[in-house]
C-alpha cells in the first residue's frame, strides 16, 4: 500500500540537511512543488517519494550539475532517466577521486620536500644526522657537456613518465672522490621505495645510518669544503662518494640557492 504520509518543510529540512529557505527557493522556480499546501496558512508539505527527488537534486548541485540540467532530470524523472544520471555522476565521482589522491600525493611530496629543507638548513654548521634508508633515480651526467645537469633533470623526468612513477621534490647530486676534488658525477631524485627494483642500474640505495652534513649556500662552498675537510681528516674518515641535497631556501631565484652536503660515515 502506498505510503500517504507526508513531511513538513521544517521536517524535510532537518532530515535533508538543507534550509527552509532552499526548499522554499526551490519550489518558487518549480523544481520541487511540495505535494500538499494548506492554503489556510500555507504551510508546505512533502511526501516520501519527493524526500527522494530532493536527494537526486542535492547529487546533482554537489556534482555541479547546472540548474537546467537538474529541472530537466526532475521534469523527466523516470527510473531509467535517473538510473542513466546516477551512472554519470558514479563516473564523475570516480574521476574526482582518482584527481583527489592524486592531489594527495602532490601535497605530500611538497611537505616531505619542505620538512627536508627545514630539517638540514643550517648554514655553516657542522652536524651529525641519523637518515633512513633512501632510494633514488639518478642520471650521470658529463661536465664536458654544456647543461647537462639540466638535461639528466630532464632524463630523469621522462624515465618517471615512461615507468609511471611519481617524482618527488627532493633532488641532489652525487659526489665521488675525496671533498677536495669534489666532482659531480650524476643527480638524482628520491623516489618511494615501492618503484625500486635491484635489476635496474638507473636506482640507487643511500644507507641508513650516520651523514657528516653541512648547509652552504651557492658562495660559500669553499668555505663548508674546508671544514668538512678539516672534520673527516681529524676523524680519519674514509669517503668515496658522498651526495649533495638541493634545498628550498629560495626557490624564486636560481641565482641563489642552497645545498646540504651529505657525506655517509656509518
Amino acid at each position: 500500500m502506498k505510503n500517504n504520509l507526508l513531511y513538513s518543510i521544517g521536517e524535510v529540512a532537518r532530515a535533508k540537511n538543507i534550509t527552509i529557505k532552499t526548499l522554499r527557493y526551490y519550489h518558487e522556480i518549480g523544481l520541487l512543488i511540495p505535494e500538499k499546501i494548506n492554503l489556510d496558512n500555507g504551510y508546505r508539505y512533502y511526501s516520501s517519494n519527493q524526500m527522494l527527488i530532493l536527494d537526486v537534486i542535492n547529487i546533482a548541485k554537489n556534482t555541479n550539475a547546472s540548474l537546467e540540467t537538474i529541472k530537466e532530470i526532475i521534469g523527466s524523472f523516470t527510473i531509467s532517466n535517473v538510473l542513466n544520471f546516477i551512472e554519470q555522476r558514479h563516473k564523475e565521482l570516480d574521476k574526482k577521486q582518482i584527481e583527489i589522491k592524486n592531489m594527495k600525493a602532490l601535497l605530500d611530496g611538497i611537505e616531505e620536500a619542505l620538512k627536508n629543507n627545514e630539517n638540514n638548513y643550517a648554514p655553516n654548521v657542522l652536524r651529525i644526522i641519523n637518515y633512513p634508508r633512501r632510494y633514488a633515480i639518478l642520471m650521470p651526467i658529463d661536465e664536458k657537456i654544456p647543461d647537462d645537469y639540466i638535461k639528466a633533470h630532464n632524463r630523469i623526468f621522462n624515465y618517471f613518465k615512461e615507468k609511471a612513477i611519481k617524482p618527488t621534490y627532493i633532488t641532489g647530486t652525487i659526489i665521488d672522490g675525496n671533498i677536495n676534488k669534489y666532482s659531480p658525477t650524476a643527480v638524482f631524485h628520491l623516489i618511494d621505495k615501492k618503484y625500486f627494483k635491484k635489476d635496474n642500474n638507473n636506482l640507487i640505495v643511500f644507507e641508513a645510518g650516520q651523514y657528516l652534513t653541512a648547509t652552504y649556500r651557492n658562495n660559500e662552498l669553499k668555505k663548508v669544503v674546508s671544514k668538512l675537510s678539516k672534520f673527516i681528516k681529524d676523524k680519519n674518515i674514509k669517503t668515496k662518494q658522498f651526495i649533495e641535497i638541493d634545498l628550498f631556501d629560495n626557490i624564486t631565484s636560481n641565482d641563489k640557492f642552497s645545498s646540504n652536503i651529505q657525506i655517509f660515515i656509518g
